[in-house]
C-alpha cells in the first residue's frame, strides 16, 4: 500500500520525462538512465542524478533538460521540507491516520468528524467536526485515543 504521504513529497523523476529520455535520447548509457529512474532518498543521491542529467546535456533538448532540472528542484525542496519538524509532523498525520481511515470513515456515528494536522501548531492532530450524543463523543476519543497517537490531540466536537 502506497503511504499518503508519498503524494506530499517528490522522490522521483516523472514517468513521462523518463519516457522521453528513453524514446528519444538513445545515447544515455543504460546504467545512467537506470540512476536517473530510481528514487531519491536524500541529497547523495540527488547530485547523482542531477550529475547524469548534466553530464549527458549534449543528448538532451533543451525542453526536457529545463523540465527535468525543475523536477530536481521540486524534488530538493520537497527532501528539505520533510526533513523538518512541520514536515515530518505531517508526514507523521497523513500515515497514522492512513491506518484506520477506511474503518473510521465507515462508522456513521463519526460522519462529520475530521481528523487532520492543525493549520498553526505542527505538533498537534485536530480532531473537530459534529456527534450527535454524548456517548458518541466519548466513543470518538476512546476510538481515536486507542490508535495510540503519538503527537498532542486537540479536540473541537461538539453535539448536536
Amino acid at each position: 500500500m502506497n503511504k499518503w504521504s508519498s503524494i506530499l513529497v517528490k522522490n522521483e523523476i516523472s514517468t513521462f520525462l523518463l519516457d522521453d529520455l528513453k524514446e528519444y535520447f538513445v545515447d544515455i548509457p543504460p546504467n545512467e538512465l537506470e540512476i536517473i529512474s530510481q528514487k531519491i532518498i536524500d541529497k547523495k543521491s540527488l547530485k547523482l542524478v542531477k550529475k547524469v542529467i548534466v553530464d549527458n546535456k549534449k543528448n538532451i533538448s533543451k525542453l526536457l533538460m529545463e523540465n527535468l532540472l525543475e523536477e530536481l528542484l521540486e524534488i530538493k525542496e520537497d527532501l528539505e521540507w520533510k526533513n523538518t519538524s512541520k514536515g515530518k509532523s505531517i508526514i507523521y498525520i497523513n500515515d497514522w491516520l492512513q491506518l484506520f481511515f477506511t474503518e473510521f470513515r465507515l462508522n456513521e456515528k463519526f460522519e462529520d468528524v475530521y481528523i487532520g494536522g492543525h493549520t498553526e501548531n505542527k505538533d498537534i492532530i485536530y480532531v473537530h467536526g459534529n456527534v450527535k450524543t454524548e456517548a458518541d463523543k466519548i466513543s470518538l476519543l476512546e476510538y481515536i485515543n486507542s490508535k495510540k497517537p503519538e503527537l498532542k490531540l486537540m479536540i473541537n466536537v461538539r453535539i448536536k
